[in-house]
């Protein structure tokens, strides 16, 4: 989700080099760090079923960004393409893993010993945040870049030096 917003707000303001710069940092973090550090924390096992289908799909997406990108860029219809394959893979992995047994560890009580209103309160506060936290992001990124005298931030795009 914080990728997504992040993306959203870069589309918006006209960066769309902050939008691929995001998607892929956020693959290689996700990979290296998140993933590396879960393991040192507690071993996978990568002989999973699951764990091998989600990384043949983010090998093929990874090649499918890759494709584009030297293809000279992402259309609407490439965008479409992409959302279209995003919602089959999830309706896919619900569909395969809705009959599977419950994990052990399973928190089933969370919501219910907070209360709905109190989740939503919670959930809505964490939207706003993740909303702010994505503009504050994007304008930031835009000043380093800016700062850095890169080519394409220097003439386009809105100027956020004058933001607190």
């Amino acid at each position: 989700m914080p990728e997504l917003m992040v993306s959203l707000q870069a589309a918006f303001k006209g960066t769309p080099d902050i939008v691929v710069g995001n998607v892929v940092g956020s693959n290689i973090a996700n990979i290296l760090l998140i993933m590396g550090t879960g393991a040192l924390i507690y071993p996978m096992d990568s002989k999973s079923a699951g764990i091998q289908r989600d990384v043949a799909v983010m090998i093929v997406a990874t090649i499918g960004l890759l494709v584009l990108a030297y293809r000279g860029g992402i259309d609407r219809l490439d965008a479409q393409i992409m959302l279209g394959c995003l919602i089959t893979y999830l309706v896919a992995v619900y569909l395969l893993e809705r009959g599977s047994p419950e994990p052990e560890h399973a928190v089933h009580s969370s919501v219910s010993d907070m209360g709905v209103f109190m989740a939503m309160a919670w959930v809505s506060l964490g939207l706003l945040a993740l909303v702010v936290g994505a503009d504050s992001l994007v304008k930031g990124a835009t000043n380093i870049a800016r700062d850095f005298d890169i080519e394409h931030f220097r003439d386009h795009g809105p100027d956020y030096s004058r933001c607190h």
